[in-house]
C-alpha cells in the first residue's frame, strides 16, 4: 500500500487534503492512482490512517478516512557512532 505524510491531522477529521506538490505529483502522475483506491497516510505524531481516495485535481487530492491506527512506539534507543580514520602517511 502506498504510503503518503500529511504534517497534521485533526483527530475529528473525516476528510483530509494532500495538498504538498511533490506528493501530489508522484500520487497522481507517477503512481496513476485513480479515485476509489486505497492509501495509508501517516502524520508527524506517528498515527497511521487508512484513506480513500475521493477526488483528484491539479492543485490537491481529497482522501476519506477509514481507519486509524494509533502509534507503535517503540522504546528502543539507538546510539551511533563513528570512528574517525588515522591520519594519511
Amino acid at each position: 500500500m502506498h504510503r503518503f505524510f500529511i504534517e497534521k491531522i485533526e483527530p475529528n477529521d473525516q476528510c483530509i487534503n494532500l495538498k504538498d506538490s511533490f506528493q501530489l505529483h508522484h500520487l497522481r502522475d507517477v503512481l496513476r492512482l485513480k479515485p476509489k483506491e486505497t492509501v495509508a497516510v501517516f502524520d508527524r505524531a506517528g498515527n497511521e490512517y487508512i484513506a480513500e481516495i475521493l477526488e483528484i485535481n491539479s492543485h490537491a487530492t481529497r482522501l476519506k478516512i477509514e481507519e486509524r491506527r494509533p502509534s507503535n512506539k517503540l522504546e528502543v534507543e539507538i546510539t551511533v557512532a563513528c570512528a574517525l580514520p588515522k591520519k594519511v602517511k
